[in-house]
């Protein structure tokens, strides 16, 4: 079943070097939200957390499981903001907070809770199977909201080795 992850706020072009703090914020918001919807499938195994630089992450999509995801990405952003060749950055920079930092990435901008373990979605971003990514301008846009809203529906999907943990996460 299909579930939603949302960020609102401004998603900066992965290229630039200063907005690796852009990719924390996003994975201390979406970390919340997995935890939310994967907490207790991820209570009820025993998949082990994952540590890097000090700090304890709880990929979900793993592929020792037999799954990957298909992402839907809707960028929305006002049109000042949207500049051409920036969609596959801003959607690079999703992909990378949606994924197990690597150990030099670092944790700036990363708010979350420290004592309990980083949610993310992806072990490695190769466990993404599918991408679509529309980038698109933000009309209407309530007073006082942010510079930006990303939209990503996840579809978990079997890659043909599926265990019996991770038909847990196909519902």
């Amino acid at each position: 079943m299909p579930f939603t992850l949302t960020y609102p706020g401004q998603l900066k072009p992965r290229q630039r070097v200063s907005n690796v703090a852009n990719r924390g914020e996003l994975r201390g918001c979406f970390s919340s939200q997995l935890a939310e919807r994967f907490g207790w499938v991820m209570d009820d195994t025993d998949l082990p957390v994952v540590e890097v630089q000090g700090r304890q992450y709880m990929p979900v999509i793993r592929r020792n499981l037999g799954i990957a995801v298909a992402l839907d990405m809707i960028l929305l952003a006002p049109k000042q903001l949207l500049r051409v060749g920036d969609t596959d950055n801003r959607a690079k920079a999703v992909i990378d907070a949606l994924t197990l930092p690597g150990p030099q990435q670092g944790h700036p901008g990363d708010s979350t809770d420290t004592s309990q373990p980083t949610f993310c979605l992806l072990e490695d971003d190769s466990l993404v199977s599918e991408l679509s990514v529309s980038a698109r301008p933000w009309y209407g846009r309530p007073p006082g909201a942010h510079d930006g809203l990303a939209l990503v529906t996840v579809t978990v999907v079997t890659d043909g080795r599926i265990t019996i943990t991770g038909i847990g996460f196909l519902g």
